[in-house]
This record gives structure tokens, C-alpha cells and sequence, in this order.
């Protein structure tokens, strides 16, 4: 569990510094960045109408924790979950005990954000957790053919559902 915790750390430090390359190779910065998790499942369009101030989370319990799976803010503010990479294993010896474990990202990134000096204000993003199902799971797989006949494991797509998918979850794209 904690190789899992330390990779996701990982993957979001890799994630922000493509980001901020592609900005310096480009020469602008994004106004806005929204970084999610890939077990969520956005209902809606999210939309801002103007550039972000500060860090856009759902507050879960105030000054003390977020809702981690979906973040947003200016480009700038985002950068400072590289850091978060870097400073994990500090933050679980001095608060890991035994009411807050290490997986308690919600704690953690919480921490850091505010560590960091910046506001986190309450933002309720539309998203669908229906049944209590979490995970990548969540999704409909009815387009994937499983075949326990083929010799190498993979994953193979019905034809005659992949035009089908029209849900208002993938109008976004």
C-alpha cells in the first residue's frame, strides 16, 4: 500500500512537470489546470468562467482535509504538488500515528497545499459515485470482448458497441 501511495505522489510530479514544460516550450502558462484521479467519474462539465485565484477542492472537513481525487487552480499553484513527492515520507513520520495512516491522501494533500501557502477553497465537483462503487470499475465495460481463449491477455472491442457510446459522461471530450 504504500509503494501505491508513493507512486501516486510520483505520477502526479511527473504529470505537473510535463505540464510546466509544455508551458515553457510554448511560452505561455495555462490560467487553469484541473488534476484528477483516473478511479473518478465526472458526471458534468466543469466549467470556470474566469482564471483561477487559489486551489478549488471539496473541503471534507475544514482545515483538515480535501477531497484529493479532483484538484484545481492556476497554473503556478499547481506546481507545488511536485513537492508533495518530495516531502511525503516527512509528513507520515511526524504525523502517521494511530488515528492517520499514510493513506490518508486526503489529510496529506491538505497539509501540503497549506504548507505551501495557498488558499483552498470549497469547490463541489460533479461527480458520480453511484452505488458506493469505486474504481476504474465504476465504468461501463460492456464495449470490452472477454475472451478466455486467447493466447495473450488482452483486450478487445466489441464493433458493434463502440459507436454506441454517447453518454452524457463522454460528451465532454
Amino acid at each position: 500500500m504504500f509503494n501505491t501511495i508513493i507512486s501516486q505522489h510520483y505520477s502526479r510530479k511527473k504529470v505537473i512537470e510535463l505540464k510546466r514544460d509544455f508551458e515553457n516550450q510554448n511560452g505561455f502558462i495555462y490560467d487553469n489546470v484541473i488534476m484528477t484521479r483516473l478511479d473518478i467519474n465526472i458526471s458534468d462539465i466543469i466549467h470556470f468562467s474566469s482564471k483561477l485565484t487559489c486551489i478549488n477542492a471539496k473541503i471534507l472537513t475544514p482545515e483538515f482535509s480535501i477531497f484529493e481525487q479532483v484538484i484545481s487552480g492556476p497554473s503556478e499553484q499547481m506546481d507545488s504538488i511536485i513537492t508533495m513527492f518530495d516531502s511525503a515520507c516527512k509528513y507520515y513520520e511526524t504525523y502517521c500515528g494511530k488515528r492517520l495512516n499514510f493513506s490518508t491522501n486526503e489529510f496529506f494533500m491538505y497539509l501540503h497545499l497549506s504548507k505551501c501557502g495557498l488558499q483552498i477553497i470549497n469547490y463541489d465537483y460533479p461527480l458520480d459515485y453511484t452505488n458506493s462503487r469505486n474504481g476504474l470499475s465504476r465504468f461501463n465495460k460492456s464495449f470490452i470482448l472477454e475472451n478466455d481463449l486467447s493466447i495473450k491477455q488482452q483486450i478487445v472491442f466489441k464493433e458493434e458497441q463502440i459507436k454506441l457510446q454517447n453518454t452524457k459522461r463522454w460528451k465532454m471530450f
